[in-house]
């Protein structure tokens, strides 16, 4: 497979099976967090007005009030959890626990130094895994949660 990459209105052509897979993770992880940005202005939009006035460009100031290009949690965690894979150089539960903890409670993996979205359910684990919980068993049960914040 070829791909073709524009950048300044040049053609560059590249052989897939030139490419390694460390670049193809890197080249993924881009795609990704350009998606990302790309959709949160528009989260939690509705199917008909995203239909009206589908996203085109990289825009700012919608859900969140958060400038153009901003990323979200999922950016977040991403980076987060490949940041543990990175530095451990195997997949380490407690330690990617311990980055999402760092995210949320620190704004570390953020563009700005504050956590601005994230939703109930990894609010609920991280809150377990901060209680003593191990990292596997975060996800159970939420009735379980002593009524305490972070």
């Amino acid at each position: 497979m070829i791909i073709i990459i524009y950048e300044f209105e040049t053609a560059i052509y590249i052989n897939f099976k030139d490419i390694t897979i460390s670049m193809k993770i890197k080249a993924g992880i881009c795609g990704f967090v350009v998606g990302d940005a790309l959709g949160v202005p528009a989260e939690f939009s509705s199917r008909e007005t995203l239909q009206k006035n589908p996203v085109k460009t990289i825009t700012g100031y919608g859900t969140y009030n958060m400038p153009p290009g901003t990323y979200s949690d999922d950016t977040s965690m991403t980076l987060a959890t490949m940041s543990s894979i990175c530095n451990k150089k195997t997949i380490d539960y407690e330690d990617i626990q311990s980055e999402f903890l760092e995210w949320l409670l620190n704004g570390k993996y953020t563009q700005y130094g504050e956590t601005f979205d994230y939703g109930n359910t990894t609010y609920e684990s991280l809150l377990r895994f901060k209680n003593g919980f191990e990292a596997l068993n975060c996800g159970e049960s939420v009735k379980e949660i002593m009524e305490t914040d972070l």
